[in-house]
């Protein structure tokens, strides 16, 4: 083992856990300004809320420009089952 170099080590070590546990399914990405909204809905909470208050979100408000004009308080009232909602839905905005 002294004798191989770092980049062959870690290769072979990648290799191993291919086998025991196979290739991880890649995450679909939503669009840029989605992501960054699961972003700020999934801070203290779990993902499992952060997911229930993003669904909630775009319910109500199916258009990102609906939020922008929409009242806080409405945004807050949305995503309420996050955790945060007050401050999460100015930042949102």
């Amino acid at each position: 083992m002294k004798g191989r170099d770092l980049h062959t080590r870690v290769r072979e070590d990648l290799d191993r856990l291919d086998r025991a546990l196979g290739q991880p399914l890649p995450h679909p990405h939503r669009p840029p300004l989605d992501e960054l909204v699961l972003t700020i809905l999934s801070q203290n909470t779990s993902d499992l809320n952060r997911d229930r208050a993003y669904r909630a979100l775009r319910r109500r408000f199916p258009s990102w420009n609906g939020v922008l004009r929409a009242r806080p308080a409405s945004v807050e009232v949305a995503i309420r089952i996050g955790g945060l909602a007050r401050i999460k839905s100015r930042v949102i905005r």
